[in-house]
């Protein structure tokens, strides 16, 4: 799974979402050194800008990229 989600991050900040990155690398920290109860609002903060972030890019999609 770390290696899946590292890449994830890398390709995320290779694709300009280099918050998002962030957030999922610093769920893996805290899941690697404090374990998987501490990783839980990690996991959801890099969830929720994650899933926002798309429902932004949709909206603008659908909005013929004019805002």
């Amino acid at each position: 799974m770390r290696g899946r989600l590292e890449e994830a991050a890398a390709h995320l900040a290779r694709t300009g979402l280099t918050t998002a990155a962030g957030l999922v690398r610093a769920f893996l920290s805290v899941l690697h050194s404090r374990g998987p109860s501490a990783a839980v609002g990690p996991w959801t903060d890099a969830q929720l800008h994650l899933l926002v972030s798309v429902e932004l890019h949709e909206e603008d999609l659908g909005a013929g990229g004019r805002r």
